[in-house]
C-alpha cells in the first residue's frame, strides 16, 4: 500500500558503479541512478527529494539546495545527525537534526 504521493524526480548517486549496477533495474520512470561524486555537482533538476547515505561534514553541498524544488526536502547525515532540509520558499529552509548516528564520509570532505 502507498503512503502519500509519489515523488515525480528523485536523484541517487554512488561513487562505485558496483553499487550503482544494483540499481539498473528501475520500475519507474522518475528515479535517476548517477555515478558521481556528488558533493562537486549534480544533474540538473528541479528534484522533489534528495537523499544521501554519506555524511557531509558540516553541511550539505549548496548545489543540493539549489536544484530541489519549492517544497521539496533532503534527508542526509551531516556529522552525527541526520537532518532534514525542508525547503519552503527560495531562501527560506527548514532544518531538523535527527542526532545519534555514524556515516562514511562524502567522497568531497575527505
Amino acid at each position: 500500500q502507498k503512503v502519500g504521493r509519489a515523488p515525480k524526480n528523485v536523484l541517487s548517486s554512488c561513487n562505485h558503479a558496483d553499487i550503482l549496477s544494483c540499481a539498473v533495474t528501475n520500475p519507474t520512470n522518475y528515479l535517476k541512478f548517477n555515478c558521481l561524486d556528488a558533493t562537486a555537482d549534480i544533474p540538473p533538476g528541479p528534484y522533489d527529494k534528495i537523499i544521501a547515505a554519506a555524511a557531509a561534514s558540516k553541511d550539505i553541498p549548496q548545489s543540493w539546495r539549489n536544484q530541489l524544488k519549492i517544497g521539496g526536502c533532503i534527508v542526509a547525515p551531516v556529522g552525527g545527525s541526520i537532518r532534514r532540509f525542508t525547503k519552503r520558499a527560495e531562501n527560506d529552509w527548514m532544518d531538523e537534526e535527527f542526532p545519534g548516528f555514524a556515516f562514511v564520509p562524502l567522497i568531497g570532505d575527505r
